[in-house]
C-alpha cells in the first residue's frame, strides 16, 4: 500500500505538485472511525483538486476536478480517475494526469509567468 491514510496523501500530493499546491482543506468523511476522505488543493492557483481515499481497507483512491456551480468530475482527458490502485506507479500516473489537464487548460502566457517562478 502505498497511501497509508489521508495526512500522507496530504504530503504525496504536496510532494508530487510542488509549489503548484496550495492545500485548501482536509474532510473525513467517518471522523475518527476511518481514513476515508479527502484532501484539496488549489492547484495552479486555477483549479480545486480533491484527491480522495475509498472505503477502507484503503486499496484505491479516487481524484476529482470541482468545477463552479459545485459540479465535480472524476474524468479528465478520457481518463477515469476513480478506483485508482494504491501502488506508487498508479497514484503517481493519475498526478501525471491531472497536472497534463491543469495545464492543457491555462494559457501559455500564464504557464511560462508561472514556471519561471518556480
Amino acid at each position: 500500500m502505498y497511501v497509508k491514510g489521508l495526512f500522507d496523501l496530504r504530503q504525496k500530493v504536496q510532494n508530487h505538485f510542488g509549489s503548484r499546491a496550495l492545500y485548501r482543506a482536509t474532510q473525513r468523511y467517518d471522523p475518527g472511525v476511518s481514513e476515508n476522505g479527502n484532501v484539496k488543493f488549489l492547484l495552479y492557483d486555477s483549479f480545486v483538486v480533491g484527491f480522495g481515499i475509498m472505503e477502507p481497507p484503503l486499496t484505491s483512491l479516487a481524484f476529482f476536478l470541482m468545477a463552479p456551480g459545485d459540479v465535480t468530475t472524476t474524468r479528465l482527458l478520457g481518463k477515469k480517475l476513480v478506483f485508482i490502485e494504491n501502488r506508487e506507479q498508479d497514484v503517481e500516473d493519475a498526478f501525471r494526469v491531472v497536472d497534463e489537464y491543469c495545464r492543457l487548460r491555462l494559457p501559455d502566457t500564464f504557464l511560462q509567468v508561472y514556471d519561471a517562478l518556480e
